[in-house]
């Protein structure tokens, strides 16, 4: 389960009669009304928050419910690449100042320390770490045993992510010592598992292609090359991190469509004939970017190509509109360079 439909210009869904804000208004106006509706509704799908609707059905604390819906469709469950994803954002809320989130990160630690260990149809925990592939489970943290697109293997990269996001925060309030014994542990298990499994196939973020995912690579990558960083500050060794330059080799060689014009979304790829064309390069820009990133700190595949702002990934950007003005809204085919669309994930066959 991800997001499913994706708003380039995030007001664009808005229309000019709406009570809240009107679709002439800035992107700043937008984001300052649209920044606490969207933070309330994330929490409301949290188990254990003050506002969340998703508790009295069963969600247990720290865990992020894709949808409070249990019927046509059920999306009841809990992903662990969304809960990553979303509780990416709410520890970058804790390192803008907000202290009230300390208790729903503990909550989410706890959380996925429990689901990293239960054993699921992607296998166990122990000996391989195979059960860290598998993609969702039940809201109160036990295995969901129906037929699935599975192994899921961005994963424990995104869980990583979170955590050693979160891991610098604490090693710069000078509480190392809760890094190395709380989430170190944590944030190992799944870099090993990135270090050992990055180059076997999987199912993409719309658990719908079966092969190697640029959204899945692009997300190993960042884990790793942020792991060893982490590792280092923490005096640790991080051997799967030293995986990272072959990752990297692997995005520089094999995702770039030189006839398209294109950063193509899969490879290698066994269950679908697909263009490649969607917004996968979109979501990995958005979920990789790093202000402060260098070429040396995050590679130069993401620098000088993934990044929203080179050119590689405006083209992409480009051709995926363009297919989408196409194929799926008529209404949208007149739109000029400077106007507004609507674009989704759906891929291009």
């Amino acid at each position: 389960m991800f997001v499913h439909s994706i708003g380039l210009a995030a007001f664009a869904g808005l229309t000019a009669s709406s009570p809240t804000l009107k679709r002439q208004a800035s992107i700043d106006d937008f984001v300052a009304t649209e920044y606490q509706i969207a933070l309330d509704g994330a929490l409301a799908n949290i188990g254990g928050t003050n506002n969340s609707i998703v508790s009295s059905s069963g969600a247990l604390p720290g865990v992020v419910v894709a949808s409070p819906s249990t019927t046509n469709p059920d999306y009841f469950y809990t992903w662990v690449r969304d809960s990553s994803l979303t509780y990416t954002m709410i520890i970058d809320e804790l390192v803008f100042g907000n202290r009230s989130f300390q208790i729903t990160i503990e909550d989410f630690q706890d959380s996925q320390a429990v689901l990293q260990t239960v054993t699921n149809p992607s296998g166990s925990f122990w000996p391989a770490g195979l059960g860290l592939g598998e993609p969702k489970f039940y809201t109160n943290e036990t295995r969901f045993n129906g037929v699935w697109g599975r192994p899921q293997r961005d994963g424990p990269a995104l869980r990583a992510t979170a955590f050693l996001n979160l891991a610098d925060y604490i090693i710069g309030i000078n509480r190392t010592n809760v890094v190395q014994t709380i989430f170190w542990p944590l944030i190992l298990n799944d870099l090993k598992y990135v270090g050992q499994y990055w180059n076997q196939t999987g199912y993409d973020l719309w658990e719908e292609v079966h092969g190697s995912s640029l959204f899945t690579y692009a997300a190993q990558h960042r884990a790793l090359v942020q792991g060893s960083i982490i590792a280092e500050r923490l005096g640790f060794p991080c051997e799967p991190c030293q995986q990272a330059p072959e990752i990297l080799c692997f995005l520089q060689n094999n995702y770039w469509n030189q006839s398209g014009n294109y950063l193509t979304a899969n490879v290698n790829v066994n269950n679908a004939a697909r263009s490649g064309i969607n917004a996968d390069p979109i979501l990995s820009s958005i979920a990789n970017f790093d202000i402060n990133g260098t070429c040396d700190s995050i590679g130069e595949f993401l620098h000088t190509r993934s990044w929203p702002h080179t050119d590689p990934s405006q083209a992409s950007n480009h051709v995926h509109l363009r297919c989408w003005q196409r194929i799926k809204y008529s209404s949208t085919r007149s739109a000029t360079s400077t106007q507004l669309t609507r674009t989704s994930k759906l891929p291009t066959p």
